[in-house]
């Protein structure tokens, strides 16, 4: 599963690495099965230190629609 930055934030699980709307969670340096399902889930709803929903889940193929999209 892909996710997208929603919500501008600074991940303080991942040395603190910037992430602003409409970007990929998580970065290119990490890999999705480092990432445990309970921060996934603390990031995807308000169960969080922001109370906000950071990141949303997105398909493979609309990720890429998306991408196309910006060009």
């Amino acid at each position: 599963m892909k996710y997208e930055v929603i919500e501008d934030f600074v991940d303080l699980e991942d040395n603190n690495h910037e992430y602003s709307k409409n970007d990929e969670y998580p970065h290119k340096d990490k890999k999705i099965e480092d990432i445990s399902k309970e921060r996934i889930k603390a990031l995807s709803t308000k169960n969080n230190k922001r109370n906000k929903v950071l990141i949303k889940a997105v398909k493979e193929d609309q990720k890429e629609e998306t991408k196309n999209a910006k060009k």
